[in-house]
């Protein structure tokens, strides 16, 4: 009886008197096992809860699929006040978190003892009227945190729209361009319209072009097999890997007066890793380092191991990266298409392979970089044991 007074007054501030006592008459206590639904949202109720015992959870259906838990309800708290003043529908689920016991008290009987003792009702109104309010209050914060995350989804929506149209049309024209080139040479080879000593100029450059497209075709089912393959990994020389990549890239750096300056620490560990998919990676960090730099200068790989980790750093001292594109180099489709007078190419898959790779080889990758000084990558891969 003094757990039913108790909770009644707590709920109620200043009740007392008869009216306390016959409102202490009328309230039953009814014990949940866990995990029982006391109250279904959407479903009417005309019976006010207090929680003597235990925990219950609040929760209300956002749409078909997302449920969100509003806050949990120890002894002492209530719900359901709204049973009290009008019958109306439940606006959220109460579910028992432990076994918890409840003091229940039903509309018809609560209004029997108020109009036994009228004066009992301002009291009582009071705290109904107040629990209205933070009701209220809560609900416009949860309104306003739902705009704010529709308006925050709508941007990132529009933001991937924009990203995708710029993706198709880079996409376009870097197959196109190649395309068209190969195929003028080609034509003109096919007419005969070419002089026996431009004949193999011209095939080289068709094959060049057509090399191009293919790589760009690659990268793109490349990043799609990631998602769906996983490989088996083996122990792989850094190293090794490093100076043939290396070695591929040397034309491409003198047609771009860029030097390329390799140091590899003595006495190198293997690290586990699928040797295709990590020279891929390092042929997109050594192409992106060439490809902006179009002054030319030093490009430096340095290879060393600190702390059980394989640490590759390649820096080059090209256009740098502006300090407001820092946390979006490695996002898929981002790319830089000018620089002052340089146009670049690409369609930004080079960096996010590399990200990609080197996350499920279990190793990490930064960027430091100043604008209009280089840029400098840093990965690090943890070394076979």
């Amino acid at each position: 009886m003094n757990d039913v007074a108790g909770a009644l007054k707590k709920a109620f501030p200043g009740l007392k008197g008869d009216g306390l006592d016959h409102l202490v008459e009328v309230a039953r206590e009814q014990f949940y096992p866990a995990d029982t639904v006391i109250v279904h949202e959407e479903e009417g109720g005309q019976t006010f809860y207090i929680i003597l015992h235990g925990q219950v959870e609040i929760s209300k259906q956002i749409d078909d699929q997302t449920r969100r838990v509003l806050h949990h309800c120890g002894p002492g708290e209530f719900f359901g006040e709204m049973a009290l003043i009008e019958t109306s529908s439940r606006t959220a689920t109460v579910r028992t978190v432990t076994s918890t016991s409840v003091l229940e008290l039903d509309k018809d009987d609560f209004d029997s003892v108020l109009a036994r003792h009228p004066a009992m009702a301002m009291t009582v109104m009071r705290k109904l009227a107040e629990r209205l309010r933070w009701a209220d209050q809560t609900a416009i914060a949860e309104l306003r945190q739902k705009n704010e995350d529709l308006a925050r989804a709508n941007l990132e929506l529009i933001e991937h729209q924009r990203v995708r149209s710029e993706f198709l049309t880079a996409i376009a024209h870097e197959l196109r361009t190649p395309l068209t080139a190969a195929n003028g040479y080609l034509t003109l080879v096919a007419g005969g319209n070419m002089a026996s000593d431009q004949l193999q100029h011209a095939i080289t450059r068709a094959e060049r072009n057509v090399k191009r497209v293919v790589k760009l075709v690659n990268d793109i089912l490349f990043l799609q097999e990631m998602e769906l393959i996983l490989p088996e990994f083996q122990a792989v020389a850094l190293q090794e890997l490093i100076a043939k990549v290396v070695a591929g890239k040397r034309q491409q750096a003198i047609g771009n007066n860029v030097s390329l300056r390799v140091q590899v620490e003595e006495n190198l560990p293997q690290v586990m890793g699928d040797s295709e998919w990590l020279r891929r990676a390092i042929d997109a960090l050594l192409d992106n380092a060439i490809k902006f730099s179009p002054n030319g200068g030093e490009i430096a790989v340095q290879v060393t191991y600190q702390s059980g980790q394989v640490q590759l750093a390649i820096g080059d001292q090209g256009v740098g990266i502006p300090a407001d594109q820092m946390d979006r180099v490695f996002e898929r489709f981002q790319r830089v298409e000018r620089d002052g007078l340089h146009l670049f190419g690409g369609v930004g898959l080079g960096l996010p392979v590399v990200k990609q790779v080197v996350g499920q080889h279990g190793g990490t990758v930064e960027v430091h970089s100043v604008e209009g000084q280089g840029s400098t990558f840093i990965v690090r891969l943890p070394a076979s044991s």
